[in-house]
């Protein structure tokens, strides 16, 4: 894959929008990007080579070092690119992450936010109240399955009408990171919702357009994350949910959720299309925090807070 200075936009816009991160931070990950890209074209790596190559990840590492960097700049503009080549990743451009092959400093998993059921309902109920506009009933397929089935936000949107079975057996199939596909089952009730996007809302939005995506804009486009988070924000504004909520919360959710209902981590970990059982693994953790959460507000024996 030949990279292209366009693709720090795209990066930079998942930072601000998706990650929320402070305009500071943001500041930061550009000034590390174009520190990047400006290596690669030193190397003329714009004409012809392969610039996600861990080869060059390892030269570049090594420029830093003969520039007399200090450690802390050298870690952080090598995490800057090790999180840049993990969003061309989530978005399907590239099938490894090269830069993972580099020895880095060891921190703490943190631990992925997510919604209680009860915030759940108050979200997807949002969507009920608009579902009878055509982009209404869009964006209530779209939420109720991005947290039914667990499924990435690039999975969403690149979805095509022959990947969804509504009929005999109800289920999707999408195609995650490294290309590799996997089947999902639809719970009836959003098995639902989708038949009444795909037979109202949707040919409205398609008017005479050809088009074999499922979601599609107002303009019978394919939608962007961007315009899927925008959704998602705002609903949760209109919820009062105070918390930040992007379209990755939903898959955390769903993960947690399972997990609470004693669904076997290795189940798990086939739905969200893992390829190690150590990324799931980070649930457990989440799970059993809010348990604990849940036990110190509801158990009368439970010790306090003044």
């Amino acid at each position: 894959m030949q990279l292209h200075s366009d693709s720090i936009a795209g990066f930079i816009d998942f930072l601000a929008i998706e990650q929320n991160l402070s305009r500071h931070t943001v500041s930061a990950y550009k000034t590390d990007m174009n520190d990047f890209f400006a290596f690669l074209s030193m190397l003329s790596l714009s004409h012809g080579s392969n610039a996600s190559d861990a080869a060059i990840v390892s030269k570049y590492l090594a420029n830093l070092n003969a520039r007399n960097y200090a450690k802390a700049t050298v870690s952080r503009r090598m995490a800057a690119v090790r999180s840049f080549f993990n969003y061309l990743l989530d978005i399907g451009e590239i099938d490894t992450n090269p830069a993972n092959e580099l020895p880095s400093p060891k921190k703490a998993k943190s631990i992925p936010k997510a919604l209680n059921t009860q915030d759940v309902d108050r979200l997807l109920g949002i969507f009920e109240t608009y579902k009878l506009t055509p982009t209404g009933g869009r964006n209530t397929a779209l939420v109720r399955l991005m947290y039914s089935t667990g499924i990435r936000v690039t999975e969403a949107i690149t979805l095509r009408l022959d990947s969804i079975n509504l009929e005999e057996r109800q289920s999707i199939r999408v195609t995650g990171k490294g290309n590799k596909d996997r089947t999902l089952p639809l719970p009836a009730d959003t098995a639902v919702v989708l038949i009444d996007y795909l037979n109202n809302a949707r040919p409205q939005l398609v008017k005479n357009k050809s088009t074999d995506f499922f979601f599609v804009s107002s303009r019978g486009n394919p939608l962007s994350r961007q315009v899927v988070w925008t959704i998602i924000h705002n609903a949760a504004e209109l919820a009062g949910l105070k918390k930040h909520i992007s379209p990755h919360t939903l898959r955390h959710s769903f993960a947690t959720h399972l997990l609470r209902g004693g669904i076997h981590l290795r189940k798990v970990q086939e739905l969200l299309g893992h390829a190690n059982l150590s990324t799931t693994q980070i649930y457990t953790a989440l799970s059993d925090n809010q348990l604990r959460e849940s036990y110190n507000d509801l158990h009368p024996r439970a010790l306090k807070k003044n």
